[in-house]
């Protein structure tokens, strides 16, 4: 479906699929504001204002998010608004195109709710594993009882074989128990997190500004947009610090003299993004499918290398917030797109407080 602007968002044309999925006839909206698709928690949050200013300034935005028909219900959509300029450069309108992704979308809720059943199916069969490994323990007592008994004197000349027989199955049965044990301990690698309520928006700034110089000293822009009212996640605030300055570091290096980095946050559904955009190297569409892999490095003649480590360390520390990390290239010199999507903060009761108390989680990592 396509929808076409004024540049401030005004909707003037109504156009392809547009009545037939929104419900909306074409006078019934033209005139009207591009925020009417906007979900009441979305307008509330200014993501309809961040979405055109983000097509103004930075020529295009993009987004997948929950948007609302006519008559009240939603549907999940991708979209692309775009800026509209004459030969002279000026801004004359927006176009947003919308994608229809709700089948998509419930499949994947899908897919995620298999998942965490399964991680629960884990869960239990780790606890079953470690109670079993308790309950073997209770026989020892018992047979050292019994062994203590066929030690006496007047046992018989058949207590030295039996004895013999009893002291390796002791042995026996606490190797096996200590495998048992050691076994489930490997299969899980145990994570603390330090939960809190984080302000995206600050720690964004903290990690650009920290680039500045870097970024003034190799003759490349480094921009950051943010939406106002801030971001707020569930997050380890020192985990983001992390994987931002992975994100926005890596984007920094592979930024020719001369290029652009461009920075931004929104917020889509119950999920904060994070988008790293540069017009730099890019990536081959060969090594793309496995940039998030450990030790995963792009054979280059220019003198740029890495250890293949960071960005497989941020994909690690986005999914143990629940989160994930996606990235897109169009090949080689052609720049690349990175994004990181974080839970936000949710408390229905109440604003969240910026860096408010810590709730520690434990997760298991495969």
């Amino acid at each position: 479906m396509l929808v076409l602007t004024t540049p401030n968002g005004i909707i003037n044309a109504w156009l392809g699929a547009a009545e037939r999925v929104l419900g909306y006839a074409a006078e019934e909206v033209i005139g009207k504001s591009l925020s009417i698709l906007f979900t009441p928690e979305d307008r509330q949050r200014g993501l309809d204002i961040h979405e055109i200013s983000l097509a103004q300034s930075q020529g295009r935005s993009e987004d997948e998010r929950w948007h609302i028909r006519k008559n009240g219900s939603r549907f999940w959509a991708s979209g692309v608004l775009t800026a509209i300029r004459d030969q002279d450069g000026k801004l004359t309108g927006l176009c947003k195109l919308m994608r229809d992704k709700t089948d998509w979308r419930m499949r994947l809720q899908l897919l995620e709710d298999r998942v965490s059943l399964r991680d629960a199916e884990i869960a239990r069969q780790d606890d079953f594993v470690k109670a079993k490994a308790h309950e073997l323990r209770n026989p020892l007592m018992p047979i050292n009882s019994a062994l203590a008994i066929l030690s006496r004197p007047d046992a018989g000349h058949l207590a030295v074989k039996a004895i013999s027989i009893l002291q390796n199955q002791v042995v026996l049965l606490k190797t096996l128990i200590d495998d048992l044990d050691t076994a489930n301990g490997a299969a899980a690698s145990v994570t603390t997190l330090q939960l809190q309520a984080v302000n995206l928006n600050d720690s964004l700034r903290a990690v650009c500004d920290g680039f500045q110089a870097q970024a003034g000293a190799e003759n490349k822009a480094l921009m950051l947009i943010l939406p106002n009212p801030a971001v707020c996640i569930n997050a380890d605030p020192a985990r983001v610090q992390q994987m931002l300055l992975n994100l926005i570091g890596n984007a920094m290096k592979y930024t020719r003299s001369g290029g652009r980095i461009s920075v931004s946050a929104s917020i889509e559904g119950d999920m904060a993004i994070t988008r790293i955009e540069d017009d730099g190297r890019g990536i081959a569409s060969d090594v793309l499918p496995h940039i998030f892999e450990l030790f995963t490095r792009e054979p280059r003649d220019d003198g740029i290398a890495g250890l293949g480590i960071g960005l497989a360390v941020v994909k690690e520390l986005a999914e143990m917030h629940g989160g994930n990390v996606e990235a897109r290239s169009q090949g080689q010199d052609k720049g690349s797109v990175f994004g990181l999507r974080l839970p936000i903060w949710l408390n229905p009761s109440q604003d969240p407080p910026i860096n408010g108390p810590a709730k520690t989680t434990t997760t298991r990592m495969p």
